[in-house]
């Protein structure tokens, strides 16, 4: 049952993140556990303090508790309507990816107009939705990726899109404002000779070296994954 300051969803959709398959089967002895984070459904009830929550809404949420069962439930500080012209199948891999990437570009990396942001893994969940965001924002957006991505990321708003595989491509990239690195800690080291001096480099994959960070006089920072307490 709902607690004050959440709701029931009937789950329509669920998907999987990394970190999800990551935590499979990792829980306690004797201890039940549902996993999954990112749900699309209906409300079905409301508890106390919900706010302008009704029964029968469709909405994407991060749940609280699990999201791979019949009915989850989630904080209303996760919860949002459902876009019209998505599925429910289709809305399910929006939360957590979205608000990282929201996180990265905006709370942390503060992206501006006319500023230059490179994304690090720019087909993936969360560069995918990094590259969009940047753009809604003014940007000019640069993307790495397979070069079979480059029509998505070109229909995402991707001013340029740069294989990852060419190596003189990537040393070639330089004066970015915001990096985002989605891909691992070696592209954190890579990444900081792409940055202009005060630019910053906002990783999801693993903090970025200090001393490194410091030597080269850009701002280094980690944008968290979501969670749905």
């Amino acid at each position: 049952e709902p607690q004050a300051g959440q709701v029931r969803i009937h789950v329509r959709a669920a998907s999987v993140n990394p970190a999800d398959w990551k935590l499979a089967g990792r829980a306690a002895p004797g201890r039940s556990t549902i996993p999954g984070r990112d749900v699309a459904g209906v409300i079905d009830a409301v508890g106390p303090q919900a706010g302008g929550w009704r029964i029968g809404q469709a909405v994407i949420a991060i749940a609280t508790g699990g999201a791979y069962a019949e009915y989850a439930l989630a904080s209303i500080r996760k919860v949002a309507l459902k876009p019209v012209h998505l599925s429910f199948d289709e809305a399910a891999g929006i939360p957590v990816v979205g608000e990282t990437a929201w996180r990265a570009m905006v709370t942390v990396g503060k992206v501006r107009p006319g500023q230059r942001v490179l994304v690090h893994g720019g087909a993936g969940g969360v560069g995918s939705s990094a590259v969009q965001i940047a753009k809604a924002r003014g940007a000019q957006v640069t993307a790495t990726a397979s070069p079979n991505h480059e029509a998505l990321l070109r229909s995402l708003g991707a001013d340029e899109i740069v294989d990852y595989h060419d190596a003189q491509s990537l040393a070639s990239l330089r004066n970015f404002d915001v990096v985002l690195n989605t891909v691992d800690a070696a592209t954190n080291l890579r990444s900081l000779t792409m940055l202009k001096p005060g630019g910053i480099l906002v990783s999801v994959a693993g903090a970025p070296p200090a001393a490194q960070c410091a030597a080269a006089r850009i701002h280094c920072a980690v944008a968290g994954f979501a969670t749905g307490e």
